[in-house]
Order: C-alpha cells, then sequence, then structure tokens
C-alpha cells in the first residue's frame, strides 16, 4: 500500500477470481478470502501504527483476529495462515496442485509487496542529508541576491524570492515522500484502498459490498 503497494487491491479481484475457479467450496473460498481482507488492514495497521482489530475481527471473528495482532508482524502471519489453510485445502483435495500454485503466486505477490512497503516504512531519509539540503538551500538563496544585484538591480529580491519558493518547496515535498502512509492530505489513501478490497470480496462471496470511500473536503484518506 505504498509506492510497491499500488497492486494491492488487486488482491480482491484477482484471488477471488481465483479462488472462484480453483476452490468449489463456498465456505472453503470465504476462508482464504477473509484472511485476504484482514491481511490488507492488517498490513496498513503497521504502515499507519493504528488498531485495526475492529474492522478485522467481523472477517476472520475476534478469536482469530487477536491471535493474528498478537505477532509480531501481524500481516505476515496472516500470510502464513492463508498458506496454511491452502495448504490443508489441496491435502483433502479441495483444490488442484495447479490451483495451490496460481494462488500462491498470488500470496508471494503480496508479500513481496509488503516487504517493500514495510523497508520504505522503517528506512528514514538519513538526517545527514535533510540537514545538507536545507542548510544549502538557506544558504543558496540568501547569496542569491548578491549574485544577481549587478544585472537585475532591485529585481533582485524578487526572483531571488520565486528561487527560494521552489527551492523550499522541493524541500517539503521530500519530507512528504520520505513517510508516504501517514494519514494526511498528501497521504496515500490506504483505507480506501482496503475499501476496495472489501467490495471485491464481498462481491465474490454474495454479500452485500459497503460502499466505495469518497473523498471528504477533497481528501481521500
Amino acid at each position: 500500500m505504498g509506492r510497491d503497494d499500488r497492486r494491492s487491491p488487486k488482491f480482491g479481484t484477482e484471488s477471488a477470481r481465483n479462488l472462484s475457479i480453483f476452490v468449489r467450496e463456498g465456505e472453503d473460498r470465504a476462508e482464504i478470502l477473509s484472511l485476504g481482507v484482514a491481511f490488507s488492514h492488517l498490513h496498513r495497521g503497521f504502515l499507519r501504527d493504528v488498531d485495526v482489530s475492529a474492522e478485522i475481527s467481523g472477517w476472520i471473528g475476534e478469536t482469530q483476529s487477536n491471535a493474528l495482532i498478537a505477532h509480531a508482524n501481524p500481516a505476515d502471519a496472516a500470510l502464513r495462515e492463508m498458506a496454511d489453510r491452502l495448504g490443508k485445502h489441496g491435502e483433502r483435495g479441495a483444490i488442484s496442485g495447479f490451483g495451490q500454485m496460481t494462488i500462491s503466486n498470488t500470496l508471494s505477490t503480496l508479500a513481496q509487496s509488503q516487504a517493500g512497503c514495510e523497508r520504505i516504512a522503517t528506512t528514514p531519509l538519513p538526517f545527514v542529508y535533510s540537514l545538507m539540503v536545507r542548510r544549502t538551500t538557506y544558504l543558496y538563496c540568501w547569496l542569491l541576491p548578491f549574485a544577481l544585484i549587478e544585472s537585475t538591480n532591485w529585481f533582485a529580491p524578487v526572483f531571488a524570492a520565486v528561487v527560494a519558493y521552489v527551492f523550499f518547496g522541493l524541500q517539503a515535498v521530500t519530507n512528504e515522500l520520505e513517510l508516504p502512509f501517514r494519514n494526511v492530505q498528501n497521504g496515500l489513501p490506504l483505507d480506501a484502498m482496503c475499501r476496495v478490497i472489501e467490495i471485491s470480496a464481498c462481491e465474490a462471496l454474495d454479500q452485500k459490498a459497503p460502499p466505495i470511500r469518497t473523498p471528504e473536503n477533497y481528501v481521500l484518506t
């Protein structure tokens, strides 16, 4: 659900389609899809450091949701649980070997996206880099009018102000890109992404789907 996680909403449609093809038992299909929805919320909870127990308990039950949240990496625990259920269904012939391989590839893609997002969330911009950029920007904008005064006369402060606006704007953009998962105006809409997955899962299970999230005050969370 970050730069690499734009593919995550595909879980709802791709996995639902694969499960409909390879897993004929409705209960087995609902079990894996519900864990997939729980995974998306648990992943969002890790990236934003928020409690998502209320969102996942309705899908997998309070007991299992508490068991997953107790793990050091709840989202990874949900993926392992999905893989375990997939293996058990294969053992009793509820899913073919090719079906197991196809769905396993989808789980691997989710794991790769999860790892990429966690690296982004846990690897901040080095302080020395941000400090040098800030100090260089201040120094450059302070010295620029003296370099322009001979050629631009009294327009020098105007040109310097425009350049300063651009440079400080780029610095602000850098700070925003450093933490893309925060629940702020320019953060990634993780809530909306999880809702898309919920809608796809509900439609695959012939359940009433929740309404799609819409922007509030032009901000989509």
